[in-house]
């Protein structure tokens, strides 16, 4: 398998099997941030509604958009659309419900006042600036993200800039703290995966796990991470957790 460039985030799940660690008797251990486009923007903006996905999950939401449960898994879709700048249309295209549209608008703005208002200040800077202009935006916790206007590009590029910029910080600090005996095998969108000794990685994972949690509280941020461990890259995805550190 060849790759060109190192956005691995974007191999499809079914391949991810394809990868192994090169050392025979390593395994793969994976570290990634449970719901981390609203625990980021939780953190970010205080948002009550958010906060309790960072912490439960989506089934509070899913649940008051739809009573049956096999319309449920649409509510990732929508709500991850909206935080990425999309409107009610974007909504639409994943509910395709109108009361379930109406409950998630109300839950917006009942339980998301803050991100609200930082899509507003996201809006109106986004407007302001010229194709090819650097715009750069504070959150009201304090930290900034800028990013270079692109031509034809929708307010989401800013949106997401905030959101990716942060979450880098978080997983930067990460990698200055990684458990001994194990190696950066896989750099991913929202976590890592590290391969280790085999007999070692029951320690890799309990030291992983709080590393994760260490390194998001130095840069202000309270999250969930789930680990895993596979003989590949997709075995360990498939078989994480959410941590829970071992008294």
């Amino acid at each position: 398998m060849y790759l060109k460039g190192p956005d691995l985030q974007t191999v499809p799940g079914r391949y991810r099997g394809a990868f192994v660690p090169l050392r025979e008797d390593d395994v793969f251990v994976s570290v990634d941030i449970s719901a981390s486009q609203p625990t980021v923007f939780a953190n970010l903006t205080g948002a009550p509604g958010l906060t309790t996905i960072s912490l439960f999950g989506y089934e509070e939401l899913a649940t008051r958009l739809f009573p049956a449960a096999e319309a449920r898994t649409r509510t990732k879709g929508a709500l991850i659309a909206v935080l990425n700048g999309g409107g009610h249309h974007a909504m639409h295209r994943y509910l395709n419900d109108s009361k379930a549209e109406r409950a998630m608008r109300v839950w917006l703005e009942e339980e998301c006042t803050g991100f609200q208002r930082l899509r507003d200040l996201a809006e109106a800077s986004w407007a302001a600036a010229s194709d090819g202009e650097s715009i750069e935006l504070e959150v009201p916790s304090g930290f900034r993200a800028s990013v270079v206007k692109p031509h034809g590009k929708a307010l989401g590029t800013l949106l997401s800039a905030v959101y990716t910029q942060k979450e880098a910080q978080i997983l930067d600090e990460l990698l200055l703290h990684l458990p001994r005996g194990c190696q950066l095998a896989i750099p991913s969108f929202d976590g890592l995966v590290v391969a280790c000794p085999r007999d070692e990685a029951s320690r890799v994972v309990q030291e992983l796990g709080r590393a994760m949690l260490e390194a998001a509280y130095k840069c202000d941020v309270q999250l969930r991470c789930k680990v895993g461990v596979g003989e590949t890259w997709g075995a360990a995805e498939d078989s994480a957790t959410i941590f829970a550190p071992s008294l």
